[in-house]
């Protein structure tokens, strides 16, 4: 024991230069120490912050928003209905940390557009043709493709017109919500294509709408409706639907902004 001992002594005296096996295990450190000191202060992470978040909730409503459209398409309206649900509270949240927080980007307002196609255009569209308009044959498909197409052109209009107070065209929030609601409840497949006929007419029409947050008021009430609708209750859609009508009706004759 006593040699092995005084082997081992030796074998540390012995290291190149008389340094110690402490000293020597330390010179990584200090090596990666030095290059991270060259690099620079350390980048915080992108996603550690809530600067990402807008755009991560408004990714997540388009592809619930995509999900509710497949769902739509081959017939499965609760799950359809289900999914818009929770598409509509994650655009609400995306709105809400964006204007919060003072994080809106123009990638943030691109990708705004097209979950609000998607969203608030293709799904209620399909969920619509699938269930009732499918009946009237080639006019429910006239219908359907009708909605679609109203909704792009609202978009595309309210994005050139991005520097207004107020808008042309009814907002597709406003519309989606009043379709989807109707097809949820359900309204009579005639009810359904005439409130079509007029949601399609205002997104199309000259008329101005004033651009402005929603207050909380209103927003609580709204945001609890549709988490029960997420949940599997389509009888909460009716909140959302009537207030969006009595918005759309409302607030065109309410004085303009100076």
């Amino acid at each position: 024991m006593a040699a092995t001992a005084a082997k081992r002594k030796t074998s540390r005296a012995g290291a190149p230069g008389g340094a110690s096996t402490a000293v020597l295990e330390t010179r990584p450190r200090l090596r990666r120490a030095q290059r991270s000191l060259a690099s620079g202060p350390a980048k915080p992470r992108r996603w550690a912050s809530p600067r990402g978040l807008p755009n991560a909730l408004t990714l997540a409503c388009l592809g619930l928003g995509f999900l509710a459209a497949l769902a739509a398409g081959k017939g499965e309206r609760d799950n359809a209905l289900g999914l818009l649900a929770v598409a509509a509270l994650a655009d609400s949240l995306a709105g809400f940390s964006a204007q919060g927080w003072s994080l809106a980007s123009d990638l943030g307002a691109e990708l705004d557009s097209l979950a609000a196609l998607m969203v608030w255009g293709v799904a209620p569209a399909l969920l619509a043709y699938n269930n009732g308009l499918d009946t009237l044959g080639g006019w429910g498909l006239a219908l359907a493709g009708l909605t679609a197409v109203s909704a792009a052109w609202r978009l595309c209009r309210g994005d050139v017109q991005g520097g207004r107070d107020r808008y042309q065209g009814l907002p597709l929030p406003v519309a989606g919500l009043a379709l989807v609601s109707a097809v949820a409840w359900p309204l009579p497949v005639p009810w359904v294509a005439g409130l079509i006929l007029a949601l399609c007419g205002a997104q199309l029409s000259p008329w101005t709408w004033p651009r402005r947050p929603m207050s909380r008021l209103v927003a609580v009430p709204l945001l609890l409706s549709l988490a029960f609708a997420a949940a599997g209750v389509n009888a909460a859609w009716l909140l959302p639907g009537v207030a969006a009508l009595v918005w759309a009706l409302l607030v065109p004759f309410q004085t303009r902004r100076s």
